[in-house]
């Protein structure tokens, strides 16, 4: 009876418990001895579930990998991610069961031929174990660390660890199950000699390379990492790229693949990029390092090159575009040269979104493109996550370049890709809804950007959780939204829960605390409230240039910001000179739109206040020369060809 009100709703009444809930409990305790959540009472029973804090339990490692599967699934903290009925919960351990049952032999002895059939049997039985002992590889590390991460998640600091901790554990049990299934039937196949085993077999203990790297990533996660953690984990590669034919045959040779200094070294890679998906730029950087040093001395350029790229998506991550541009190119044509075309696609895709997108360079799609499509043709990838990646980095390419339609397409492109590989409610879906939602709103479809961006803010809460930071970065850019259609309250509104979102997970001075203060003080400033406009832009100031400095484009923004708010409350020389500053800076960028829109709001607070004619008219006509061409940009343009007649009629 302790059971029955367990699978009660976190969130809203405590009503309706759920018979498969129960059920996954009782069948815990039988196959494992202990209940899986602690108390000794209904009330710390209640708290456990509540909270979704786990028993440490010794768990039985007899019992199958599909079976825990099904299991974790039916005590998931939310209800929703509960199986919904128990004939689904039936249905889902009878099928797992029945395909392992597929694989067993059964042995009989008859007649004269019994002995020889006993011999025969008892060698297929020892192969089948050896091959299920593999299966259980990724098994056995996640049991071996479970409850150390349990420890490191609930004892890191984050407001987001009780949340985040189950969906990480549902998402590396049923990675670890999916792994387990397919590593089996692959040795099984190897024993049968079917062809491509060997490397379909060594694709999938690559796979587990990466599975432990992340496991160890994670046992030293603080607070930040935890917030990045359920992305993290479906990113894991998915067991079902090792059935395709063209991945395995662009792949390395077996015999290569084989080589214990090369494995050593891919180990370092593996926990390198595990580094980089919990934000630990500099312990992967030093891991990448480590891996370079260990593949020179055997002089295994195909190695290098997959070292070479791995840094190099580490250093976009970290901002440094000019070198990660110079390590991709050096990836993409080592590993043309020895024929490691898989690196030399992922290499191609990286330096179109690095040239096209970071750096800003016109040639970057041009120049990659081409060459990113044909590999991905040869390699037979066009409809697999790569391909969405390719459309990603084209879409956020082209747009920089200010070719919107081509950069829409190429985002619904990526939409089509993700959701045939991972889902229409995976994070990365997620990501392609709001670059569809922020693209829409520049060019005016408001209400299609908002079905965008609402679809993707409910994939992240279900994903990442209700108060994860990602959930602010969509209320921040819905909110732009309604700015721009003038909705100022509900506007204000949105901003103001991403802004509590934000101050509850994350340090003082985050960047998203600062993006999200600027982007309220603009709603503030637009309703009249100049003064609370001002204090708020001048905190997202401060926090601003303690982390990024005073020649980072958000410090420009704000300092522009507080030129306009200081302009709006009278203060022409405070404004002046914050415009000033930061039309210089703009220049020192080189972002044309910022540029363009700080000089017209730079010679209107001159015009306004009839001073410096002169310089009226340089800035109004270097804003309206950079603005020909810019989407959305007529009001401004009208508007400056206005400050030009009066400043010479002035003269």
């Amino acid at each position: 009876m302790r059971w029955k009100f367990a699978s009660l709703g976190v969130v809203g009444c405590l009503a309706n418990p759920s018979a498969s809930f129960s059920f996954c409990v009782a069948l815990y305790e039988a196959l494992h001895g202990a209940r899986p959540f602690a108390g000794e009472t209904a009330a710390r029973v209640r708290a456990s579930v509540v909270a979704g804090t786990r028993a440490r339990v010794v768990e039985n490692r007899a019992v199958p990998s599909f079976v825990r599967v099904v299991i974790e699934r039916g005590l998931a903290l939310e209800p929703a991610r509960r199986w919904p009925s128990m004939a689904m919960l039936i249905a889902a351990l009878s099928d797992a069961s029945a395909r392992r049952r597929r694989r067993v032999v059964a042995i009989s002895l008859v007649g004269a031929g019994g002995l020889a059939a006993l011999s025969y049997g008892a060698l297929e039985q020892r192969t089948r174990a050896r091959c299920a002992e593999l299966g259980e590889a990724a098994t056995t590390h996640w049991e071996g660390a479970r409850v150390e991460l349990e420890r490191v998640f609930l004892g890191s600091g984050s407001a987001l660890a009780s949340d985040t901790w189950p969906r990480v554990r549902e998402l590396l049990v049923e990675w670890s199950a999916r792994w387990a299934d397919a590593r089996e039937a692959a040795c099984l196949a190897r024993r049968a000699q079917e062809e491509l085993a060997a490397r379909r077999e060594i694709c999938l203990d690559h796979q587990l390379t990466e599975y432990r790297g992340l496991l160890a990533a994670f046992a030293e996660a603080d607070g930040a990492a935890v917030g990045r953690a359920v992305w993290a984990a479906t990113e894991l590669p998915s067991a079902a790229r090792c059935e395709s034919v063209s991945w395995l045959l662009m792949g390395l040779d077996p015999e290569v693949a084989l080589d214990e200094t090369v494995e050593r070294a891919r180990g370092k890679l593996a926990a390198a990029r595990a580094s980089a998906y919990i934000g630990a730029y500099e312990r992967g950087l030093e891991l990448v390092d480590d891996a370079l040093a260990e593949v020179g001395a055997l002089a295994d350029e195909a190695m290098r090159a997959e070292a070479l790229l791995v840094r190099a998506d580490l250093l976009r991550d970290q901002g440094s575009y000019a070198r990660a541009k110079d390590d991709a190119a050096r990836a993409f044509f080592l590993a043309g040269r020895v024929g490691h075309d898989r690196v030399a696609s992922l290499a191609a895709i990286a330096l179109i979104g690095i040239t096209g997108a970071q750096l800003g360079q016109d040639d970057g799609v041009e120049r990659w493109q081409p060459i990113a499509e044909m590999l991905l043709a040869r390699l037979g990838l066009e409809d697999e996550v790569f391909a969405g990646s390719y459309h990603i980095s084209v879409g956020a390419a082209l747009r920089a370049q200010g070719e919107l339609a081509g950069a829409l397409s190429h985002y619904r492109s990526a939409g089509e890709v993700f959701t045939a590989t991972l889902g229409a409610r995976s994070p990365a879906m997620a990501q392609v809804e709001n670059n569809l939602g922020t693209l829409l709103s520049t060019q005016g479809e408001d209400e299609r950007a908002l079905v965008h961006l609402r679809r993707g803010f409910e994939i992240t809460k279900e994903t990442l959780g209700p108060r994860h930071p990602e959930v602010a970065t969509y209320l921040n850019n819905m909110g732009a939204v309604f700015t721009g259609i003038g909705a100022l309250q509900v506007a204000l509104d949105c901003k103001q829960r991403a802004l509590e979102i934000a101050e509850h997970n994350l340090p003082a001075d985050h960047p998203l605390i600062g993006i999200t203060l600027l982007n309220r003080g603009q709603d503030l400033e637009a309703l009249g409230l100049l003064d609370d406009a001002l204090a708020t832009y001048e905190r997202a100031t401060k926090i601003v240039e303690a982390r990024f400095g005073r020649e980072h484009e958000f410090f420009t923004s704000a300092e522009g910001m507080i030129g306009s708010v200081e302009a709006a409350r009278g203060n022409e020389e405070r404004a002046v000179v914050f415009l000033g500053r930061a039309v210089a800076r703009a220049e020192a960028h080189g972002h044309t739109r910022d540029i363009a829109f700080l000089k017209y709001r730079l010679a209107r607070v001159l015009a306004d206040a009839g001073r410096e004619p002169e310089r009226v008219r340089r800035l109004a006509a270097e804003a309206r020369e950079l603005y020909r061409g810019q989407p959305e940009s007529s009001e401004f343009i009208e508007d400056l060809e206005g400050l030009l007649g009066d400043s010479l009629a002035s003269r």
